[in-house]
C-alpha cells in the first residue's frame, strides 16, 4: 500500500470513526434530556414501547461503541505495521543509492 493510499484510508477510518462518535454522544445526550425530564417532572411511567425502544437505542450505543473500538484497534495495527514496513524498506533503499 503507498502512502497515499495509507493516508486515505486512514483519513476514511477516521471520519467514519468520528461520525461513528458523534451519534454515539448525541443519542446519550438525548437519553439523559429523557431520564432529567422524568425525573424532574415529566409523567412518571413510560409507555412500555417507548421504554422498549430506548432499550433498543441504549443496545444500539453500546455495540457501535465497541464497534469503533475494533475499527480503532485495526486501524492501530495497520498503521504500525505500516509503520514497521517502511522502517524495513528505508535502511535498504539507502544501502543501494
Amino acid at each position: 500500500m503507498h502512502p497515499p493510499e495509507m493516508f486515505a484510508a486512514l483519513a476514511i477510518a477516521l471520519l467514519a470513526g468520528g461520525i461513528a462518535v458523534h451519534l454515539i454522544i448525541s443519542a446519550v445526550a438525548k437519553l439523559k434530556r429523557v431520564e432529567h425530564e422524568i425525573a424532574h417532572g415529566a409523567p412518571r411511567g413510560l409507555p412500555p414501547e417507548l421504554e422498549s425502544r430506548l432499550a433498543r437505542i441504549e443496545q444500539i450505543v453500546e455495540v457501535t461503541a465497541i464497534e469503533v473500538e475494533r475499527v480503532s484497534e485495526a486501524q492501530r495495527y495497520v498503521a504500525r505495521q505500516l509503520a514497521e514496513q517502511e522502517a524495513t524498506r528505508l535502511p535498504a533503499s539507502r544501502a543501494e543509492g
